[in-house]
């Protein structure tokens, strides 16, 4: 199958055809931890990174043709791939695994097969699986004098293999506000800045880190030069400031979960050089959080240092000690002054990463995002890297991903935290949500692509599990791909994991939002997303609109679709408007119905699409039905 070639033009993702392009896609998960045969979830491995290998993450190479053909057959034509940092330079710097390495230009290349493009995802989350999730290399934390296995007797860091059975859902996210994870984010973008005093093989922090970076995945980018599939690469998941910006190192900041624990960043500063520290403990409101009661962070030795090793901050006076030894904060505003996170440091970083990535690429394209509350950098026409770029924003809905209940009558705006009620007006929000974020890009003349959202499948405590009814999973992702639908925006859904299982989730942090169930051995509540689109516009396109009955009334799917053509060769499907039509609506048969305009309708059954060869510039109004 050709591969495609594309562009930004306008505000949108065109082909070497110039059609208009509609991605509808997921995220390739399951590559956050190492491959374990025997199955084993691992958050905080062995230190030694000689028993590290990510080769079989995704899923192992002899699977590949299985899920690829099931990805193709729901009519997902790209995949944002997810891999870390730590799979590729995980046993020290400039160290590449090329075992794996190997492993996925193999994968990349059978993605060629079945017409899947990709883009390649650095993907982390709260720094690394030492620091409650996934992305760097244990030796980033180390060359930065931490001691890994005091960082969560320090209060440094918290993980899932730490706590066991009292770790929380859905509070992993709060190692962003703890002192590794924000510590390692402040150097990362800013040491020459804010600790000027570390130098690491010669090296301010910052550069040290970017450049190691930045150097792993372009070697990446050459070992997978002859993947056709491969269109570009995003720059960095989710990316966090760390402690930039913030005003009041002595104050609580505002947590991003509905409950768990918290600590001041002075707090947090003091426990992990070995005095010990106060953690909040607090439940989210309707009116905001509360803080209940105190937990106490015991004193300890070094704290989360190796010996000779101290606190950054201490070190460049943002903090000390009184003539009692009694730690004291001096610069309570030292993070928070002048320069703003996203244009002073997260885009300069952007532009960097897109230089060093195109010198060698000149046809990949950068899907960026900004951070994980929607903070984004500000792009204009002669920026350099603007007409490679993709604002590929991340959107979830708050309350089901949250609190793990769906209600179609009930919503939380991600970004205003309203409250709305009514089914109408709830699935309106999610319109107006999403177009806040797309327009924001689209604005600016950047193609808008939603990079991530999805609906937890362990809603009510696992109930689909066992009764097999998907039916609320179902309406929650309708709703959403009917937004998107509106908007004319394109997506990759969170996630496709191979191992997941009801008793596992996607093997990292108790998550389940993975669309595919290995105990199930099928994809779950399908019909939300295996859905018509338009994959291709052979001009402008207008509007889209499928409705339908419910999962179980495939019979009343309808799908109508508005655009301006061009003129198109007579037969030449290759340029001409290319329109998905499952089966698991429309296996009984479609009836096309159209307006009056000149063109040729041809269907392919076996590949599920529909092509209009349309013969002139006019306006084309196509409504497909089931024949039954």
């Amino acid at each position: 199958m050709e591969m495609q070639r594309f562009f930004c033009k306008n505000g949108n993702i065109v082909d070497q055809y110039e059609r208009q392009r509609m991605f509808r896609g997921v995220n390739l998960a399951g590559a956050k931890t190492p491959f374990a045969p025997n199955g084993e979830t691992r958050f905080a491995d062995s230190l030694d990174p000689r028993g590290v290998t990510f080769t079989g993450r995704p899923f192992p190479e002899d699977e590949a043709d299985e899920h690829f053909s099931r990805l193709e057959s729901i009519g997902c034509n790209v995949i944002r791939w997810n891999l870390t940092w730590e799979a590729i330079e995980h046993e020290a710097p400039g160290a590449y695994d090329e075992e794996y390495l190997a492993y996925l230009r193999r994968l990349l290349l059978k993605c060629e097969q079945y017409g899947i493009s990709v883009f390649i995802d650095p993907h982390q989350d709260v720094w690394s699986r030492w620091t409650g999730g996934d992305g760097a290399p244990a030796w980033t934390l180390q060359k930065c004098g931490f001691d890994l296995t005091k960082l969560y007797s320090a209060g440094a860091a918290f993980t899932h293999q730490d706590m066991g059975g009292v770790y929380e859902d859905m509070t992993w996210q709060l190692n962003y506000g703890r002192y590794a994870c924000a510590t390692m984010f402040t150097l990362f973008w800013a040491g020459k800045i804010f600790a000027p005093g570390m130098v690491i093989d010669g090296m301010s922090a910052d550069e040290f880190l970017q450049g190691h970076f930045i150097n792993a995945m372009t070697h990446t980018a050459r070992r997978v030069k002859d993947c056709k599939a491969v269109i570009g690469f995003g720059v960095l998941n989710e990316p966090h400031p760390g402690y930039i910006g913030i005003k009041d190192l002595a104050a609580v900041a505002e947590p991003n979960a509905a409950k768990g624990l918290v600590m001041p960043p002075f707090e947090g500063m003091k426990a992990a050089a070995g005095f010990g520290g106060e953690a909040r403990r607090f439940a989210g409101t309707q009116h905001g959080f509360k803080l209940l009661e105190a937990s106490r962070v015991p004193p300890s030795p070094n704290g989360a240092f190796v010996a000779g090793c101290t606190c950054p901050w201490r070190r460049e006076g943002v903090w000390g000690e009184d003539a009692a030894g009694v730690p004291v904060l001096f610069k309570k505003d030292y993070f928070g002054r002048g320069a703003a996170f996203t244009d002073d440091f997260y885009k300069p970083f952007q532009q960097r990463f897109i230089a060093a990535m195109a010198k060698k690429h000149e046809h990949y394209l950068f899907f960026i995002e900004g951070t994980a509350d929607g903070a984004r950098t500000s792009w204009q026409s002669g920026d350099y890297g603007y007409e490679k770029i993709i604002d590929a924003f991340h959107w979830y809905d708050p309350f089901p991903l949250l609190f793990k209940r769906w209600f179609p009558f009930f919503a939380i705006e991600s970004d205003t935290r309203n409250i709305v009620l009514g089914k109408k007006k709830a699935r309106a929000s999610f319109v107006s949500q999403l177009k806040r974020r797309a327009d924001a890009a689209r604005g600016e003349g950047i193609p808008a692509l939603l990079g991530e959202f999805g609906a937890p499948f362990d809603l009510c405590g696992g109930a689909s599990f066992r009764t097999g009814d998907y039916t609320k999973q179902f309406d929650a992702l309708d709703a959403y791909y009917c937004a998107l639908d509106e908007l004319l925006l394109s997506c990759t859904l969170w996630n496709y994991t191979a191992y997941n299982t009801h008793a596992g989730g996607d093997g990292w942090n108790k998550e389940d939002l993975s669309v595919y169930c290995a105990d199930d051995k099928m994809l779950r509540a399908q019909k939300a997303y295996c859905r018509p689109f338009v994959a291709a516009c052979a001009g402008k396109l207008i509007s889209v609109k499928f409705t339908h009955g419910g999962a179980k009334h495939a019979a009343r799917a309808a799908f109508e679709v508005v655009w301006e053509s061009c003129a198109v060769p007579a037969g030449d499907t290759a340029r001409a408007t290319e329109i998905f039509v499952p089966d698991v609506w429309f296996g009984g048969g479609v009836r096309v119905e159209r307006a009056d305009f000149a063109g040729e309708v041809i269907p392919q059954r076996d590949k599920q699409r529909l092509y209009v060869v349309t013969e002139k510039f006019q306006r084309c109004v196509l409504r497909i039905t089931c024949a039954q």
